[in-house]
């Protein structure tokens, strides 16, 4: 064990945040380098690592335009994207997009309550970072509250920035999507990066930035109108070679609009009444301060972040503060990490609320968590860990997971465990004197909702070998409970009078029971020294157990769905791609308001894109494709959603 000198900015450091947290970047860029699934931080690859975890590169990300993140997750097993329009959502093994928890460098990003500000899942395009930003981005699949506490019950997604450099380098990018059908909006997008130095081997500066901009759709249901603008900056101290203290700064606007007649349609409805036109305009900061030291007793790994996310416009402001640290400790084949976490959530709505002057709302969140990560053997490594979580709304909650890594042979892994997770019910969701007013009836708060829950088992057999043929099949099976859901309000908590829409009042309970249980193989290879072949499959089964809509899916997602992708390296300049995504017909709908608003079942399609990357020389990139190669035409009038046809795009890099 080393033996380093704490400084006195240091020790400074840990007193200020705790010695609690956990995550510090990779610094290789090889794409099978995995931090995310353990709590010491410490590297692994894809077959190695303690969960189900799929890592994608930056040359993956480079090879086309993305116009959210949902495009950058596609062909990933067991994710899948609920398409049309800019309200995609991703679903990780059947779970709804808001059982995921989305992490940027190991830090958490307010998705629960955020979603609402931001006017639902589009707002998560907003802050991602430029691809040219980007070192991977890690999807893990399958709950890990044992580490990461609420809204890790489906899955986490961890984007990984790049390290400050050595020498001054960056690049600038810009990338143009033009629509073959007039109706459908075209795409512009601009971004930079650059980093370097600022004292040698002592002070280094990161900066990037993105701006993105997407014309209306003139389809019902289509994509709305958006302008996104975000820019980072990020300043890294290391005093010595076991000392690290980062400072990072992030502003983030978003404006969203939609007009009558152009993606929203003149009708009225019983669900949405007669439309108007909308307009959103949002803000974040982010601020964090990291810090990472390698003592004699291991390594700590410590972040602070404030969030403040803003829409001015409605008198909304929702500030949450982050602190979490941890020290990792080897003792003997054991790497031991111990750690804690603190949130605090202010909530200023000064529009939502429609049932009474209540406009602030607090919310604290403490956490301890404990992992153990043994190497029994040479070929077999078993982590454990348990997470208790204390919420000053629902009390105390207890995480556990136990994960084995077995390689019975030099190419050949198996792997699997019992992991938990659990989502905390939403800052409002639990105070009765908020609550909104609908078509469908006045929603009211409920302070005794519990957090959702699930337990899932999993088991996987990987093979990869030195000669590029790897695949995996993985098999899971998840057991979710306390579903929250509206349901018809008690007297004893609302006037059981009708609105003025004659509807009567309703509240949040936990009524709901369901299991997703599936398939996911991939099998990826060489043909020659020029064609490699990606190719991966997912199945998903879910069904509610309980409730009204008993033996209905748990989400409306597709049964089954596959990806293939060509990779054709015609010389040291030039590359092609050809990628293929079959989406199997829509489950049935799962019940309620959406049986009534979106009857529609999809039926199954294939999308074609191409692709083609020139190399000008080592500074000048250009890009160019088809998407929807055959103009497959989705509608929402047959598939319950919209989507874009053919469309042609260009894109244009310079490196420096």
């Amino acid at each position: 064990m080393r033996k380093y000198r704490i400084s006195p900015i240091s020790i400074s450091l840990i007193c200020l945040i705790t010695p609690l947290s956990f995550f510090v970047n990779a610094t290789d860029n090889d794409n099978t380098i995995i931090v995310s699934a353990n709590a010491n931080g410490q590297a692994n690859s894809t077959e190695q690592a303690p969960a189900s975890v799929t890592s994608i590169s930056q040359n993956q990300l480079e090879k086309k335009p993305y116009r959210d993140i949902a495009d950058m997750l596609q062909g990933i097993p067991g994710v899948t994207t609920t398409i049309g329009g800019d309200h995609k959502e991703i679903n990780i093994r059947g779970m709804g997009s808001a059982y995921t928890l989305y992490l940027i460098d190991g830090m958490r990003i307010d998705s629960r309550d955020s979603s609402r500000l931001f006017d639902g899942s589009g707002q998560m395009n907003a802050w991602i970072p430029p691809v040219s930003a980007i070192d991977h981005i890690e999807v893990i699949r399958g709950p890990m509250s044992s580490l990461y506490g609420s809204d890790a019950i489906g899955g986490v997604i961890n984007i990984i920035t790049k390290k400050n450099a050595k020498k001054w380098q960056g690049s600038i990018g810009s990338n143009l999507t033009v629509q073959e059908h007039s109706d459908s909006g075209d795409i512009f997008q601009n971004d930079f990066f650059v980093t370097g130095p600022l004292v040698d081997n002592i002070l280094s500066m990161q900066a990037y930035g993105s701006y993105s901009k997407r014309d209306e759709d003139e389809i019902y249901n289509g994509y709305r109108g958006s302008k996104r603008e975000n820019v980072t900056g990020k300043v890294t101290y290391t005093p010595t070679d076991e000392q690290e203290v980062s400072l990072t700064a992030n502003h983030t606007q978003q404006d969203i609009s939609q007009m009558v007649g152009k993606s929203i349609s003149p009708e009225c409805t019983y669900y949405s009444g007669c439309p108007s036109d909308f307009r959103k305009k949002a803000e974040v900061n982010r601020f964090s301060v990291n810090h990472v030291g390698y003592w004699a007793i291991g390594k700590t790994d410590s972040y602070i972040q404030s969030e403040d996310y803003s829409i001015n416009s409605q008198d909304i402001d929702l500030k949450n503060i982050n602190m979490r640290s941890s020290l990792s400790s080897n003792i003997g084949s054991h790497i031991l990490t111990f750690g804690g976490e603190l949130s605090i959530k202010k909530l200023h709505d000064g529009y939502s609320n429609q049932i009474s002057d209540l406009t602030n709302l607090k919310r604290t969140e403490k956490s301890l968590f404990l992992e153990d990560s043994w190497m029994t053997t040479e070929d077999f490594t078993l982590t454990t860990g348990v997470r208790l979580d204390h919420d000053n709304q629902f009390g105390d909650h207890w995480s556990p997971r136990m994960y084995g890594v077995w390689n019975v042979a030099p190419d050949w892994t198996v792997k699997g465990g019992v992991s938990s997770g659990f989502k905390a019910p939403g800052i409002t969701e639990t105070d009765p004197h908020f609550g909104s007013v609908s078509y469908a009836g006045d929603v009211y708060g409920n302070p005794n909702l519990k957090p959702e829950k699930s337990i899932t088992q999993e088991l996987g057999l990987l093979y990869n070998n030195d000669e590029g043929l790897s695949g995996g099949v993985t098999l899971f099976n998840n057991q979710f409970k306390d579903k929250i859901t509206t349901t018809a309000c008690p007297s004893t908590q609302c006037d059981p009078v009708p609105n003025p829409y004659g509807a009567y009042p309703l509240t949040y309970n936990n009524v709901g029971k369901a299991v997703t249980r599936g398939v996911e193989a991939d099998l990826n290879f060489p043909v020659n020294d020029k064609v490699t072949v990606e190719n991966n499959y997912t199945y998903t089964y879910s069904q509610q157990k309980s409730g009204e809509y008993k033996g209905k899916p748990l989400t409306k997602l597709p049964k089954h769905q596959f990806t293939s992708t060509i990779n054709y390296q015609l010389n040291e300049s030039i590359k092609t791609w050809l990628t293929v995504n079959f989406r199997g017909k829509d489950s049935d709908n799962v019940g309620g308001t959406e049986q009534a608003i979106l009857p529609i079942r999809a039926p199954s399609f294939a999308l074609f894109d191409f692709g083609t990357d020139y190399s000008v020389n080592k500074n000048i990139d250009v890009k160019a494709g088809i998407s929807n190669l055959l103009d497959k035409k989705i509608r929402y009038d047959n598939y319950g959603y919209t989507e874009d046809g053919r469309r042609f795009w260009v894109a244009v890099n310079y490196a420096f």
